[in-house]
C-alpha cells in the first residue's frame, strides 16, 4: 500500500461519487492499511455514498474496537452517536468503552437541535442483552455525554461564536463612533443579522460578503476610524473567519479563497462549499486546479491603446483576447482604475459552479467587471 501511494496519489483510488477508499480496509479488518491510508490523508469522516453510512459505523459493524480506536485517533467523528447506538445493539462492551472515552472528543452533530445521547443510549441498552455492563459504562461517563451535545452545525456556530448586530452596535457607540453617516457599518450590521438568521448555502455566501466589507473597512477607512473601532470590526472577521476556517487549516487553502472573496464573495463561498465536499487529502489539489482553470480561462477585451500594459500579454489561440498576468492569484485582478480601462472578464469554463454568470452580474463593487456573453473555451 505504501509502495502504491508512493507512485500514486490519494485521490487516485478514491471513487468520490461511491465509496470510501478506507471502506476496503474496515471490510478486510486490516489495521495496517487503515493507518497508511489515515496517515496519507483519508478522510475519517466521508460517509460512503451506496449505504449512507460513515466509516466509523461501518468500523463499528466489522467487530474489531482497534478499527474504531484508529479512525478516532484521526478525529473520526460520531455523528448523532449512531455509532455508539450500533455498539450497544451489538452488546459490544470494549467497543462502547471505546465510543465513550471521555479522552476522544468525537460528538459532531449536524442537527440545529441538542440530542441527549445519555438518556438515548441508556434506553436502548436497557433493551440489550449485557444491558448491565453497558449501563455501568454509560453511568460512568454520564458527565461526559450530556456535556458533548450542542449541535455543532455550521449555523450553530455562526450563531454562538459571532456577535449579533445589537451586541456590534453596542461595541461601536462604546467607542464614539456615530454610525448614521456610514453607509458600510449599516450594511454590515444588515448583514450580519442575516447571518444569524440564515442557514446554508445562503448563511455562507452572506458569511463571505460580510467578510469583503470588513476587508474593505480594515484596510481602506483606516485612517477615518479610530482605533478602537478598528479593533471592534477586527474582532467580528476573527469570529468569522474561524467558524468558515476550522475545517481549513491549510494556509493555501485559506489564502487562496480569501484573495478570491475580496474580488468576488459570492464565487468564493461557492468555492468553499465545493472544497468542504472533497476529502482533505484531496482539497489543496482541487482548488489548485480551480484557480489554475480561472488563471487559463480568463480573457479580456482590451483596447488598442493599452495592448501593451504590463499585465497582459496576447492569448496565442484567440485573436484579440489577452490573457492577464495574475502572479499564483495571490494578489487581486487588476481593476479598472491600474489598467486604465474597464476590462471585460470572461470565465468561459461553465458548469464548474452553481450560477457563476449571477455571480459576475452582480459583481460590480470594483469597477472592474460588467456582464458580457459567454466565450467557448478555448479547445
Amino acid at each position: 500500500m505504501s509502495i502504491l501511494l508512493a507512485k500514486h496519489p490519494l485521490s487516485d483510488y478514491q471513487d468520490a461519487a461511491r465509496y470510501n477508499v478506507l471502506s476496503q480496509a474496515i471490510e478486510n479488518k486490516n489495521l495496517q492499511m487503515l493507518t497508511v491510508l489515515l496517515e496519507a490523508g483519508a478522510d475519517p469522516n466521508e460517509k460512503n455514498l451506496l449505504t449512507n453510512t460513515s466509516i466509523l459505523e461501518e468500523a463499528v459493524l466489522s467487530g474489531d474496537p482497534l478499527l474504531v480506536s484508529k479512525l478516532l485517533e484521526y478525529q473520526a467523528k460520531d455523528d448523532r452517536a449512531n455509532a455508539l447506538m450500533l455498539a450497544i445493539k451489538q452488546g459490544n462492551i470494549p467497543m462502547v468503552e471505546v465510543l465513550v472515552s471521555p479522552s476522544v472528543a468525537h460528538y459532531h452533530h449536524h442537527s440545529d437541535t441538542p440530542i441527549n445521547i445519555y438518556e438515548e443510549a441508556l434506553a436502548l441498552a436497557d433493551k440489550q442483552p449485557l444491558s448491565s455492563d453497558i449501563i455501568r459504562i454509560l453511568e460512568q461517563n454520564k458527565a461526559h455525554l450530556t456535556t458533548l451535545l450542542p449541535a455543532q452545525t455550521i449555523a450553530y456556530l455562526f450563531r454562538r461564536d459571532v456577535m449579533s448586530a445589537t451586541r456590534l452596535h453596542s461595541h461601536i457607540s462604546a467607542v464614539g463612533i456615530d454610525t448614521l453617516g456610514l453607509p458600510l457599518y449599516l450594511q454590515i450590521y444588515a448583514d450580519l443579522d442575516k447571518l444569524h438568521t440564515t442557514t446554508a448555502a445562503e448563511q455562507i455566501e452572506i458569511a463571505f460578503v460580510l467578510l469583503k466589507n470588513i476587508d474593505f473597512h480594515l484596510n481602506y477607512l483606516r485612517d477615518d476610524i479610530a482605533s478602537s473601532g478598528l479593533s471592534v470590526i477586527s474582532t467580528l472577521q476573527n469570529q468569522i473567519n474561524q467558524v468558515l476556517f476550522t475545517h481549513l487549516p491549510s494556509d493555501p487553502l485559506r489564502k487562496n479563497i480569501l484573495d478570491m472573496m475580496k474580488l468576488q464573495p459570492l464565487l468564493a463561498a461557492d468555492i468553499y462549499q465545493s472544497v468542504l465536499k472533497h476529502p482533505p487529502a484531496t482539497r489543496l489539489a482541487f482548488i489548485n486546479f480551480i484557480f489554475g482553470r480561472m488563471m487559463d480561462d480568463i480573457y479580456c477585451d482590451v483596447p488598442v491603446p493599452f495592448r501593451h500594459s504590463r499585465y497582459l500579454f496576447p492569448h496565442a489561440g484567440r485573436k484579440n483576447f489577452w490573457h492577464i498576468k495574475l502572479e499564483g492569484f495571490s494578489g487581486s485582478v487588476p481593476n479598472a482604475e491600474a489598467l486604465g480601462f474597464k476590462a471585460v472578464y470572461h470565465f468561459p469554463f461553465s458548469g464548474e459552479f452553481h450560477g457563476l454568470d449571477t455571480v459576475l452580474a452582480n459583481e460590480q463593487g470594483i469597477g472592474a467587471l460588467k456582464r458580457s456573453r459567454s466565450i467557448a473555451p478555448v479547445n
